[in-house]
């Protein structure tokens, strides 16, 4: 959420305002077969629905993505590595952790949308 928000701020000071060009790139495994993340694509779908992901598959990556803003002048990147997989599930964790004091209903962050009974 916080690369989001650093984006979209970029994004509407650099891109929008001043015509810079954007790129997004990421980097994961290579055992990891969906081509783009689905990070990248939740990033892309917030940012611009033209904004194109680059993929690469290599090493023992966790995951790396990354934000580029660029004019002839300058280039600004925002990236966000992943350095341990415990991260995932500590997400998955807070995201209960959060729920269980809801009401049932829908609870979303961004364009992920969680669908929440009670039983």
């Amino acid at each position: 959420p916080e690369m989001l928000k650093l984006c979209q701020d970029l994004r509407t000071d650099l891109v929008k305002s001043l015509g810079f060009s954007e790129r997004l790139h990421e980097i994961h495994h290579v055992h990891k077969v969906d081509q783009p993340s689905g990070t990248a694509i939740i990033l892309a779908k917030n940012l611009s629905s033209e904004l194109e992901i680059t993929s690469e598959r290599k090493g023992d990556f966790i995951g790396v993505h990354s934000y580029t803003v660029s004019n002839e002048f300058e280039e600004i990147t925002i990236s966000h590595v992943a350095k341990q997989r415990d991260l995932f599930a500590k997400g998955a964790l807070n995201w209960s952790q959060f729920l269980i004091h809801q009401k049932p209903g829908n609870y979303s962050t961004f364009t992920t949308t969680i669908n929440f009974d009670k039983y």
